[in-house]
């Protein structure tokens, strides 16, 4: 018996979880969870706890952490611990019911694969060995023989395909007299047709791009002062520079300062004391050498920005285009203003050159003045009239492209790959049909034929050695469609037996449905043939399911010193499936040592609550503490008498027992805030407390594809119908005749039907954000 969780680290989202409160598992546990809080982790958990499978525990290792997953967990007798490689002491007294289960022993998606059938045959009786006679043996030897055959004919009809299709397909292929004739006038429509599409590759209109620079940076840096500069140092350094005729001495010398510690680094005599020296110190301040510095930077953007590269840029995009419009102006009428390259170049270049030279000197000699706006200011004038005409060009640029763009789409209707796809059938045919590979698919066919005589004739024989096992699984048979008739289904299960497909014993039946026999199917059952997958609903699989794992847990010996683990056993069920559900749980309370009960349905966890004793219960939540999941006590009483369960009860005991003393429109008048309440609970925070459903539609329409309510728009015409309907019972949106609106029984039965199975619906979105 579980008695208590006593840690769980870095497990999903359980990052660091330790028991507080009342959480020890009882006989009857019932513990609620929101999606996406932690149950199928809980539940996996308890399955490597049975199975000691490791994985099942490190692929729910929480996403970002460094450490290994850690679980401990007080049983009857020990504690057992998960060091993040395997288990202290494994519990095998478990049996578990959820989504794994039915993945691994029912179905997967629409499928009943044949690892479902060995699977399910060890979950009922087990690995059974099984004596093959020599007349098995023999067959088994005759049809490995004539299946080498088969491979090596359909090899063969392969090799000869052009478009890969099944060999029955391809056999199956009716001849064409004039086949050649249709080959030929199908390809000249492919040559058509390419020319077409060979068109929408040509690339669209470029845009000019346009240079940028800051003019205000510009006369910022070049006309700011140098804070602090005594007037007596730049006098001597000033005066001193003047004595050597040459503007480039004071950026020698400010380089030069770098050197400078007790000698002159070039005649090597100290400087100690030296007056001149000191005023370079004064002179060549924090602040000079600031505007120094961003001096050399922008003449660097300049050089960038107005760089040789960048003209020719301009240049290239221009010659480029002019090739463009030569293409697309047989098919799309494009205009595109006089723009001449030469007259923007020259300008950038002249602006270049003169901001060039300006900088120079600036960065030569940081405290002179100089006139940038008189310099510049018919330079930067033409740069902007340049600037301008580009930009007029680019909005024409931007104009043409759309034009070329529809004109693409026009030209894309053709569909290239249809033909292609007619052509290579055609050759099909002509190859079916040619003389070696018909021969071919003639002995194909006859093969085929025999080995089904050879696997007949080998079912046949082990027949006889089938009859040990069929007798356990017919008598599981019954068992199971016993439980699927109190569930309420139309369907049953026979033909319940052994196979030993592949060698290992399996377990295969058939459904049963109106008196009529339906095999399970597979993915290459062929559309339209009825089948497991397309006969059953979700609801139904479910189901069917549960009722395989009640009818293991009826004959199942050690029972009583079992926990049993069912994990959300109610998807897609309707209201009386429900109600079963409830009452086989409580059923197996007697005869089990423990049931654990999860699941996101807080009423359902309800009724199980109700219909059990209540000495040896308790409820628990998986809830939210930050960023971590916990598992703290549940007061299932409070939680379920919340106006959003008692409008659900109203409409539920409606459906199956009709008004029962409530008016209709009363009933009507609880479809609305059933659903506000169900999308408030499953989206919390996305509604405001002073909208209506309406309200809530209107969002789910214009969630975009990031929105947490985009998963909703699949069932956005229904929430707008029932909304429509549900509404003019209402007084805030029908005041004037909410209380005479007319009402029928059979159209609000149909209304609350499609409620009730909506909010199932929604209660199953994966909550994406």
């Amino acid at each position: 018996m579980i008695k208590k969780i006593l840690k769980i680290e870095n497990v999903g989202k359980f990052k660091n979880y330790a028991p507080s409160g009342d959480v020890e598992f009882r006989k009857l546990t019932l513990i609620y969870s929101e999606n996406g809080r932690g149950k199928t982790t809980l539940s996996s958990i308890l399955h490597s706890l049975k199975t000691d499978d490791p994985f099942l525990i490190i692929e729910r290792t929480t996403l970002g952490v460094a450490s290994s997953p850690s679980v401990t967990i007080l049983l009857d007798t020990e504690t057992t611990s998960f060091d993040s490689t395997k288990w202290s002491a494994p519990y095998r007294d478990i049996e578990i019911f959820d989504s794994t289960f039915i993945t691994n022993n029912i179905c997967a998606g629409p499928y009943v694969e044949h690892d479902h059938k060995k699977n399910l045959y060890r979950f009922v009786i087990g690995d059974v060995p099984v004596s093959h006679v020599k007349r098995i043996a023999d067959l088994d030897q005759e049809s490995r023989e004539v299946s080498k055959e088969l491979a090596n004919k359909e090899s063969l009809i392969r090799q000869a395909m052009v478009l890969e299709i099944s060999i029955e397909s391809f056999i199956q292929l009716e001849k064409i007299n004039n086949i050649d004739e249709q080959i030929t006038g199908k390809q000249e429509d492919l040559k058509a047709a390419e020319k077409a599409h060979e068109i929408t590759k040509k690339p669209n209109l470029k845009l000019i791009p346009l240079p940028n620079l800051s003019v205000s940076d510009l006369y910022e840096v070049i006309n700011r002062a140098i804070d602090g500069l005594s007037g007596e140092a730049i006098e001597k350094v000033k005066g001193h520079f003047k004595s050597h005729h040459s503007d480039s001495i004071e950026s020698w010398a400010r380089d030069g300062t770098k050197y400078l510690e007790h000698n002159c680094p070039y005649c090597g005599l100290s400087v100690d004391g030296n007056d001149l020296v000191a005023a370079y110190g004064k002179y060549f301040s924090d602040a000079y050498l600031r505007l120094a510095n961003d001096l050399t930077n922008f003449l660097k953007n300049v050089r960038s920005v107005f760089s040789d590269k960048a003209i020719g840029d301009i240049q290239g995009a221009f010659e480029s285009n002019s090739l463009v419009v030569e293409v697309w102006n047989r098919l799309v009428a494009i205009y595109l203003p006089d723009y001449s390259v030469s007259n923007a170049q020259d300008a950038i270049q002249k602006l270049r050159d003169v901001l060039i030279g300006l900088l120079e000197e600036k960065i030569a000699n940081p405290t002179k003045q100089v006139d940038a706006k008189g310099a510049l200011k018919d330079h930067i004038d033409e740069y902007n009239k340049q600037l301008q005409s580009i930009k007029s060009y680019n909005d024409s640029i931007e104009t043409a492209n759309k034009s070329i763009e529809l004109k693409k789409r026009e030209l894309t209707g053709t569909n290239v790959q249809a033909l292609r796809s007619e052509i290579s059938h055609l050759e099909n045919v002509r190859k079916r049909w040619s003389n070696n590979i018909s021969h071919t698919c003639t002995d194909f066919v006859d093969l085929k034929s025999k080995k089904e005589r050879i696997e007949d004739e080998k079912q046949k024989e082990k027949d006889a050695l089938n009859k040990v096992a069929n007798e356990v699984l017919n008598n599981y048979q019954a068992d199971i469609n016993q439980y699927l008739e109190h569930f309420g289904v139309d369907y049953q299960i026979s033909e319940v037996k052994n196979s030993y497909l592949g060698g290992n014993p399996s377990s295969t039946y058939k459904l049963s449905i109106n008196g009529v026999t339906y095999e399970l199917g597979d993915p290459e059952t062929p559309r339209g043939v009825p089948c497991f997958g397309n006969t059953l609903s979700t609801g139904d699989k479910t189901t069917m399911a549960f009722a395989f794992f009640l009818a293991k847990l009826k004959r199942d010996p050690a029972l009583q010193k079992k926990t049993i683990i069912i994990d959300d056993p109610i998807s897609s069920l309707d209201n009386h499936r429900k109600k079963c559900t409830v009452s086989e749980i409580a059923g197996l309370l007697p005869t089990s040592k423990q049931i654990v009960v999860l699941s996101h349905d807080p009423h359902f966890l309800f009724s199980i609550w109700d219909a059990a004793p209540k000495d040896s219960i308790n409820t628990l939540n998986i809830l939210r503490s930050g960023e971590n999941s916990i598992i703290g006590p549940w007061d299932i009483e409070q939680e379920t008498q919340a106006e959003y369960f008692k409008n659900y009860f109203v409409l539920s005991d409606y459906l199956e027992h009709g008004p029962n003393g409530n008016r209709l429109r009363d009933v009507a008048r609880c479809i609305r805030p059933l659903l506000e309440g169900n999308l408030r609970i499953c989206f919390p925070g996305s509604f405001n407390r002073n909208e209506w459903l309406g309200d809530f539609i209107k969002k789910v329409r214009e969630a975009g594809s990031a929105d947490r309510l985009h998963v909703l728009k699949r069932w956005e015409s229904e929430l707008t119908q029932i909304n429509d309907y549900s509404k003019q019972y209402h007084h805030e949106q029908n005041p004037s005749g909410f209380s005479s609106a007319p009402i029928q029984d059979s159209e609000l039965k149909a209304f609350v039907k499609r409620t009730l199975k909506l909010i199932g619906g929604i209660y199953q979105a994966p909550l994406e954000n």
